[in-house]
């Protein structure tokens, strides 16, 4: 058998197992993690519109590296415009917003810091609270 008709039908089985998994609504859903920009917000509705033109489930959106209320002079405006931001996001993505990720003062990358954003993550679906 040809070797490159062989390598072609694997993966061809392959792609069809993978849209399966895509497409089973009762297993598969996607959560969407973004900024609270203008570029993040166009990329990820761009994604949304396109996962669920394919009958792919979107969960939802959770906005990241929310700056804190008591964010000091420098970062004020900053966070007055995250504020406009994030009612942009409420307006663009309605009831898809599951919630929101605080601003952290360091990198994710370990296992520490990971599990500090898994436990929000896992408050965000327990409660199922709005973003600030």
């Amino acid at each position: 058998a040809d070797p490159v008709l062989a390598l072609l039908q694997a993966r061809k089985e392959r792609f069809i197992v993978a849209r399966a998994c895509l497409l089973d609504r009762d297993n598969t859903g996607f959560v969407f993690v973004m900024d609270a920009d203008r570029l993040s917000m166009a990329e990820t509705r761009r994604a949304i519109d396109l996962l669920l033109k394919h009958g792919i489930r979107v969960e939802g959106v959770v906005i990241n590296r929310i700056l804190p209320e008591s964010a000091d002079p420098f970062f004020q405006k900053r966070r007055a415009l995250q504020r406009q931001r994030l009612r942009a996001i409420e307006r663009k993505f309605g009831g898809l917003v599951l919630g929101a990720l605080p601003c952290l003062d360091k990198e994710v990358d370990d296992f520490d810091s990971l599990n500090e954003v898994a436990a929000s993550l896992a408050r965000i679906c327990q409660s199922q609270e709005p973003p600030p």
